[in-house]
């Protein structure tokens, strides 16, 4: 059973255009492709861009990256200025694949991140060099697995992909780069950019938190029974300790205990305008059972705390953090039974048991990588899933299949 708790809200939200493409509308901006003459590693002669590391192939049109083994190339656009606080959206027209034709490892991805200034490493005249450290202070806008691009990343497929965050700092260049841990090289080229900032608008709707009886967690849920007319929630985002840990459709969420913000995307479903709201709160570990906690409808930065009675999971069984704090991450969380495992921190994850609410193992998998994806088709419930790290140590956490 769940306690449901209520947070209603009517508040200031951002808004833009929804295309068929896409594409993010509204106050954009596309970027100049023409970066300079054709060339490998060339004179550049827009000044809003610049070399990262390596020598990309530029052109009037695009520019096109490789990576590999942590290696490649990457370019610096510096054109455009992020205000802090203000939520944008950003879509790119890219064409991906790797050399030999055949899958990205796990770990490829091809990520664009918000620095104050040109990320410098080492330009060579031919070929790749080391993908420079992300500079403190920066923000991901997007770091896309390889795989889950059209075609697998791998097929030559030519599509936009369109992201938003909103700025936690002034921010004034896109550092933009794929990025490989091994073989094959992966291979990107970038044809447009266009970013816009997102307006404010205004809608109304709610947020409903509840408890998970079988162990120390609480679900968030997005139900939304007073929308105006003509909207729906077409996204949500949860931040766990300041972390990302989900980014689509509305889920029944597991959250263990930390520090919450989950923002609520609401799209009209007649013009595409989109109204966002976060809200921030707590989820502690509770040990008293059943205890209804009274909750200040006015301030949906309260902390709220639910109980939970913690029956139903061995003790052996029940979610362990490591000492250091590391997590281990499960998304989509609940799942259909495709999911992918990975760590808080850096990490690399040797094997991984799955094990029903009773304790019985029923999948068992080697690995050798900071991610790990597992197709579990199994009866719906409560799961715990179990990693063993390279150092020995092993760390579980719940999983929900539905």
């Amino acid at each position: 059973m769940k306690k449901l708790i209520l947070f209603a809200a009517a508040a200031l939200f951002s808004t833009y255009m929804t295309a068929q493409a896409q594409q993010c509308e509204g106050n954009c901006v596309d970027i100049d492709m023409n970066i300079g003459p054709p060339s490998h590693g060339g004179p550049i002669t827009n000044p809003d861009w610049s070399y990262s590391h390596g020598s990309p192939n530029i052109s009037p049109t695009e520019f096109w990256a490789w990576s590999a083994n942590n290696y490649g190339e990457g370019m610096n656009y510096s054109g455009y200025n992020f205000i802090a606080g203000r939520q944008y959206c950003v879509s790119y027209l890219v064409t991906t694949n790797t050399h030999t034709g055949t899958p990205a490892v796990a770990g490829a991805a091809f990520n664009i991140i918000a620095t104050n200034g040109p990320v410098v490493g080492v330009v060579t005249t031919l070929g790749g060099g080391p993908i420079p450290p992300t500079p403190p202070g920066s923000q991901t806008v997007d770091s896309k697995p390889w795989g889950s691009f059209l075609g697998g990343g791998f097929g030559g497929i030519t599509e936009w992909v369109t992201v938003t965050f909103t700025a936690m700092s002034n921010y004034n260049n896109l550092w933009i780069f794929p990025s490989s841990p091994a073989e094959p090289p992966v291979n990107v080229t970038v044809h447009g950019i266009r970013i816009c900032e997102i307006n404010p608008c205004e809608a109304s709707f709610s947020v409903v938190l509840g408890e998970y009886v079988q162990g120390n967690l609480t679900t968030i849920d997005i139900m939304a029974p007073w929308l105006q007319p003509g909207f729906y929630v077409c996204n949500e985002e949860i931040y766990w300790n300041g972390s990302l840990v989900h980014s689509g459709p509305p889920v029944s969420y597991l959250g263990q205990p930390g520090n919450y913000t989950v923002c609520v995307t609401v799209c009209n479903e007649q013009t595409g305008e989109r109204c966002r709201k976060c809200f921030d709160f707590c989820v502690g570990k509770w040990t008293v059972a059943d205890i209804a906690v009274p909750v200040d409808h006015a301030d949906p930065k309260s902390g709220v705390a639910r109980p939970s009675t913690g029956q139903g999971v061995p003790e052996e069984m029940k979610e362990n953090p490591l000492a250091d704090g590391t997590m281990l991450l499960l998304a989509p969380n609940p799942s259909k039974g495709d999911f992918r495992i990975s760590l808080s921190d850096k990490g690399t994850i040797s094997s991984v048991d799955v094990y029903n609410s009773n304790g019985v193992l029923v999948r068992s998998a080697s690995a050798n990588s900071d991610v790990v994806n597992m197709d579990l088709r199994t009866a719906p419930g409560m799961y715990i899933v179990k990693a063993r790290l390279q150092d020995g140590r092993e760390i579980m956490s719940k999983l929900i299949i539905e």
